[in-house]
């Protein structure tokens, strides 16, 4: 099977994960990156360098709350282009928006079918005949 045409991101701090995730990835994607420092995280995902990301939650030696993973993604998720991509898989039925909200994103909200005011309510404020 030929791989898969996706660039992968791994950050991790431990050298042996990026070595080991590397060398299984690479015979199933067309292009495998580590990154060991997190810093960087954003100005990659702005330079749209990956597809996907898998991220470490920590890098501190003995942290293990998962702050620091959720913050490097929370500044993934603030580019603008971050955030087209994922709504558009999100409208697309192809990403669950259910997981991104679990992460700290708002999909986009559906407009109603019928509009709650009259149209012109809403542009010169409520008829005469209602105030």
């Amino acid at each position: 099977m030929p791989p898969i045409d996706a660039r992968i991101l791994v950050a991790d701090d431990n050298e042996d994960v990026l070595q080991a995730a590397r060398l299984l990835l690479k015979r199933h994607f067309t292009g495998v990156q580590t990154l060991s420092d997190p810093a960087h995280l954003a100005s990659l995902a702005r330079r749209g360098v990956f597809d996907v990301l898998l991220l470490d939650m920590n890098f501190s030696p003995g942290a293990d709350s998962g702050a620091e993973g959720l913050k490097r993604l929370s500044e993934v998720l603030e580019i603008e282009e971050t955030r087209t991509a994922l709504r558009d898989e999100v409208l697309q039925g192809t990403l669950s928006p259910q997981l991104l909200v679990r992460i700290g994103w708002a999909p986009p909200q559906p407009l109603p079918a019928t509009p709650r005011l009259p149209v012109d309510a809403t542009i010169d404020g409520p008829r005469p005949e209602e105030r």
